[in-house]
């Protein structure tokens, strides 16, 4: 039934397609890096332009619950396949495949969501901008708190534009107050990403996280993430308005260097993760998307999306080389980074809990308090004077 020809042909066949299925895998991996790079810049952005100022961090910490329950879904996901499927190519096909369930529920859930209020603002369109506001807020168009964050909004708008006319990209980047901010959105995610919990999260079952074995290390990753997934979600609904941004990031940089220079106890690296839900966690986009003003965010996120990602592949590439290299000093490079680099840099930070986007400017230097209640003195009498039918 089989001769030398049939196995040549069985030979090419497999040698052809599995060639062409890994290119695809690489294509695949390259569109789905654009819309992952896309929505995390994206989304930080979307969601302080649209919240109130009062629980602006909290909801922009949602942001990152989400990301640590994606992770906890991954790690059970892979501990499911390798328990039951390890020697099928189901395996890597159901972690790949899953992925299309959430991207279907992320764009089915895009149809439901209305144009932030600031974006419609800096467009001209007014009336749509305060009709999206009110909804937002739950009030009538002509309520006065409506009235008066949207006369906020576009008294930092019109600033900008009669301050910086004409100016591009070179203005955005180092004008007055920009600069700085930049410089924070680029360290912030270095820091994060040095700070050992992308390494122990991505390679938890090689590197052991307190026990032995392939099935024991993908539990324990799994453990990992339900710790991160409360931890987060702890931090986002009770210690984010009440303690500040300065104070979380610096303990929680304290907490986890302490926790990585007596790492030695498996327990230790789940209070570990604790600490980095407390603060470099849940709190670097949330900071990041409170410090930049409506006309620089863009920019802004963009910086900081583009840091996140090139030292999540610096950390991941050489994560493994330095596991042979180091052995257990990797965990105390991570402790020295931990409160020798992210620790003094929380305290360096200026405190924006509380503040809206835009009073950014104020806290930066970009322009004073005096010329600010100005302008938006002036956005009030216009629109007094002004129907809103009428208003572009």
């Amino acid at each position: 039934m089989f001769n030398s020809d049939t196995f040549k042909n069985i030979r090419e066949y497999y040698a052809y397609y599995g060639c062409w299925c890994i290119a695809c895998i690489y294509g695949g991996r390259v569109v789905s890096g654009i819309g992952i790079g896309g929505i995390s810049a994206v989304a930080p952005n979307y969601v302080p332009k649209c919240s109130p100022k009062n629980v602006c961090g909290r909801i922009t910490g949602y942001f990152e619950i989400m990301a640590a329950i994606g992770v906890m879904i991954s790690y059970f996901i892979n501990l499911g396949v390798g328990l039951h499927m390890a020697d099928s190519p189901k395996v890597w096909r159901i972690p790949f495949g899953f992925q299309l369930v959430l991207a279907g529920i992320m764009c089915l859930g895009l149809f439901t969501v209305k144009e932030s209020p600031r974006w419609l603002a800096s467009k001209g369109h007014a009336e749509e901008g305060i009709a999206n506001l009110a909804y937002l807020r739950r009030e009538p168009c002509d309520s006065d708190e409506v009235r008066r964050e949207f006369a906020e909004i576009e008294a930092a708008i019109r600033e900008e534009r009669e301050a910086r006319k004409g100016l591009g990209l070179k203005e955005a980047f180092f004008g007055k107050g920009n600069f700085v901010r930049f410089v924070i959105a680029f360290v912030i995610f270095l820091l994060q990403q040095w700070s050992g919990q992308n390494s122990v999260g991505y390679y938890a079952p090689q590197i052991s996280i307190g026990y032995s074995g392939t099935t024991n290390s993908l539990l324990a990753s799994g453990i990992y993430g339900i710790v991160k997934v409360i931890a987060s979600a702890l931090v986002v609904y009770f210690l984010v308005k009440n303690l500040g941004r300065k104070a979380l990031l610096f303990i929680s940089a304290m907490g986890m260097g302490i926790s990585f220079f007596i790492i030695g106890m498996a327990a230790m690296i789940y209070i570990y993760v604790c600490f980095y839900s407390m603060g470099w966690g849940a709190l670097a986009w949330v900071y990041v998307s409170d410090i930049f003003p409506t006309r620089t965010r863009h920019y802004g996120l963009a910086v900081g999306s583009g840091s996140q990602w090139l030292w999540n592949f610096v950390v991941l590439k050489v994560t493994l080389t330095l596991v042979t290299n180091l052995g257990f000093k990797l965990f105390m490079m991570f402790a020295t980074i931990n409160i020798g680099g992210m620790a003094i840099f929380s305290l360096l930070l200026p405190e924006t809990r509380g503040r809206s986007l835009e009073e950014m400017d104020i806290i930066f230097g970009s322009i004073s308090a005096e010329s600010r209640e100005a302008f938006i003195q002036r956005a009030l009498d216009h629109r007094e004077m002004t129907p809103v039918g009428k208003q572009v």
